[in-house]
């Protein structure tokens, strides 16, 4: 029987990568310049902007600034050998695989040390000059795959007795063994069975932040919308606005947790649902539900306390819960209907901001809003349909690719041509002042967005979700951005010269 290891945080005590970065660093402080560039990389890489291996390919790059890269390493591993753990020594077999996300030519110097005849799998790195090539990421399913490749025809007769990692993103290489362990610390009594963990609470606190899905508050933006386009952005209607807002996210993640604890079995077959905070056990149910409940009732208290317990502004808050309530439990299961309930909570959003500042809201406004939140659930669908099949959502068993694809088109064109009628009805195309030309670009660049996403959410990696997909292309980002920023001029900075 063959046991799978993760190496970082599970045999080594640390990060492999990160400590030699900063031993190159200490040997020589003169590339301290190299930390600052590797800073702003890593910004852009947690936004969502470069991919991890260019991360990766600049990181490691410092090691061009040694003559000898081999004699690094060794005298690396001559400084950190001491931080492997101990259970892992006495655990450990001639026929472990460890697979990881670190550089393997970094790994296997370790691991030689301490078990030779161990197979080491990770993310090939390559020097050729002073060019760094690295491929993919072995993290995630890609540990899976990266087995398979190893071990060609022998991967079937293999028996995995046993898998250690520290992080629920090794679901993958977990799924593979028979018993599933989660290294908490650097004993052997702080490795957990996978159904009995108990993380830190540094740990927990991580995960009851993901539980709360923040980056999906960026849906929530659509509550600014009227008080923009009403041109009262820098009024003081501004402020009710934020507060507004703030307490419709917390609304929001009270509804997204008590979605996560009613589908925690469907999630945990989803090879990516499986590691949201309650279906990958590192938040207990009881938790889930105190933190659920912390956000509803800071919701509404925020609105009864700032805008006077306004009846209509609780009323919408209160639909918005029932909606989504009845949607969790009964209406995500009847085909159609689970679509149409996904774009009434965007509409729900755009006329909550409308309601805030009193103001109508505009029919092409609203008609561009629901084609586009459709088109957005459809896809969602179908990629969940395409990656997933049918036994992680039962009403994919009523819809069919082909299906799926027409209505994609239908909403997408609708989009298109309500948003193009809408500028047209502002903008008479005879009217040739600068603003206006400008406001007139946004038709064709909003035409782009959506044969961007588009082309996205043809990939196969990808899961349909709106807010993946948006943060994942860079080109959608700067086109969203230059979509906003000119909105912003025509309405707030016009620009008033005739060009005639």
């Amino acid at each position: 029987m063959t046991n799978l290891y993760d190496f970082d945080k599970t045999i080594y005590k640390k990060d492999c990568s990160i400590k030699l970065y900063f031993y190159c660093l200490n040997k020589k402080p003169y590339l301290f310049f190299h930390l600052f560039y590797i800073a702003i990389l890593t910004f852009l890489y947690w936004i969502g902007l470069i991919k991890c291996e260019k991360l990766k390919e600049k990181m490691f790059s410092i090691l061009n600034f040694f003559e000898d890269k081999k004699l690094v390493i060794e005298n690396f591993w001559d400084k950190e050998i001491k931080n492997i753990n101990s259970w892992y020594l006495s655990k450990k077999k001639e026929n472990d695989i460890i697979c990881t996300a670190s550089p393997e030519f970094l790994v296997k110097s370790a691991i030689e040390r301490i078990n030779p005849n161990a197979v080491v799998i990770g993310t090939k790195i390559t020097f050729e000059n002073k060019k760094v090539i690295c491929e993919k990421n072995c993290k995630g399913e890609e540990k899976v795959n990266r087995i398979k490749q190893y071990f060609k025809g022998e991967y079937k007769n293999l028996k995995f007795y046993s898998a250690y990692t520290d992080s629920i993103s090794d679901m993958p290489i977990l799924d593979l063994a028979e018993n599933k362990y989660i290294v908490c610390g650097h004993k052997e009594k702080d490795i957990y069975k996978f159904s009995n963990q108990k993380p830190k609470l540094s740990t927990k606190l991580k995960y009851l932040i993901k539980l709360m899905r923040i980056k999906h508050w960026v849906k929530n933006g659509l509550i600014f919308l009227p008080l923009i386009f009403s041109k009262q952005l820098f009024s003081h209607t501004f402020i009710d606005v934020i507060i507004a807002t703030i307490s419709f996210c917390l609304i929001t993640s009270f509804v997204y947790i008590l979605n996560d604890l009613i589908d925690v079995k469907k999630d945990r077959l989803h090879t990516t649902k499986r590691k949201r905070p309650i279906a990958s056990f590192m938040i207990k149910p009881y938790e889930a539900i105190l933190l659920a409940f912390i956000c509803l009732l800071g919701g509404l208290a925020i609105n009864v306390l700032y805008f006077n317990f306004d009846i209509l502004i609780l009323a919408i808050l209160l639909i918005y819960c029932i909606v989504n309530l009845l949607y969790s439990s009964l209406l995500k299961k009847i085909p159609i209907i689970d679509v149409f309930v996904l774009a009434f909570c965007y509409i729900i959003r755009l006329f909550y901001g409308g309601v805030i500042i009193n103001v109508d809201i505009s029919i092409w406004l609203y008609l561009t809003t629901l084609g586009a939140s459709l088109f957005m659930g459809i896809n969602k669908r179908r990629n969940e349909l395409l990656q997933e099949g049918r036994k992680t959502r039962a009403v994919n068993k009523y819809y069919n690719a082909s299906f799926l694809n027409k209505q994609s088109t239908v909403f997408q064109t609708l989009t298109l041509a309500f948003y193009s009628l809408w500028v047209a009805e502002l903008i008479p195309v005879s009217n040739y002042e600068i603003t206006n030309i400008i406001f007139l670009i946004t038709i064709p660049l909003v035409y782009f967005i959506l044969m961007r996403y588009s082309y996205q959410i043809e990939k196969k990696s990808n899961s349909g979700n709106p807010i993946e997909v948006l943060f994942k292309d860079i080109w959608l980002v700067l086109s969203v951005i230059l979509f906003i920023a000119i909105i912003l001029v025509v309405l707030y900075f016009p620009i008033q010269l005739n060009l005639r």
